[in-house]
């Protein structure tokens, strides 16, 4: 009789099956958005059946969620770790507090063996839609690590409210989708003179801009109380 295969063989398998479904998803879905991507196409690029699918996510809404889930645990979990670090200091800035936020983004952004570009698209266009599953979706994955990053602007901008907080986690957020997708924009405008800039530049620059703009939210609120 033949062998079973053992209990790691199996996981190692389900794995590999799992992740082709996810990176053939999350391509199709990213070029096609969540109504034009097919299954069918889907499957024909993981190189698997229907069945398959079904088997791990359910359904084309729960293959659309584990996407999703996949890429921003891992982000997250990035941003959490430098927090933490941070937290240890004992002292930290709005620049070390939001370039914690916005790099793991960044670096994902440019890195091709996590997809990275495709899922920041994939992740705009999730911003940019108001339909319910999209608004559960990005509520799910995003909305206990902005709470814990506007919670830390307040405590780092004393007598600050959460809402005027909330915006400046919002801008910065926006601003972080930019940086990642309008390269080649900045790159036209200046006539290929200003060329493509490095990884820790557009982090930077970021950062930058970001801090900047919630001090110009506080002294607005400063200046309206």
């Amino acid at each position: 009789m033949k062998p079973k295969p053992s209990l790691d063989t199996r996981d190692a398998a389900d794995t590999k099956v799992s992740d082709a479904i996810l990176n053939a998803a999350e391509r199709a879905f990213a070029e096609l958005g969540y109504g034009g991507a097919s299954m069918r196409a889907i499957t024909r690029d993981a190189d698997v059946n229907q069945a398959m699918i079904s088997y791990y996510f359910g359904s084309k809404e729960g293959l659309f969620t584990a996407v999703i889930g996949r890429r921003s645990g891992a982000i997250n979990a990035e941003r959490l770790a430098e927090l933490d670090r941070l937290r240890g200091l004992g002292a930290f800035t709005m620049d070390d507090l939001l370039k914690a936020l916005i790099a793991p983004a960044i670096r994902l952004s440019s890195d091709p063996d996590r997809s990275g570009s495709a899922y920041m698209k994939l992740v705009g266009q999730l911003i940019n839609s108001t339909d319910d599953m999209s608004q559960r979706v990005l509520s799910e994955n995003f909305d206990h690590i902005a709470r814990i990053f506007v919670a830390e602007i307040c405590k780092l901008n004393p007598g600050l409210g959460s809402e005027t907080a909330s915006r400046g986690y919002v801008y910065t957020i926006a601003l972080t989708m930019a940086a990642v997708g309008s390269e080649w924009r900045m790159n036209a405008l200046s006539d290929g003179s200003d060329g493509t800039r490095d990884i820790d530049h557009i982090i930077g620059t970021s950062v930058a801009f970001s801090v900047a703009g919630i001090k110009a939210l506080i002294e607005m609120d400063a200046i309206a109380g």
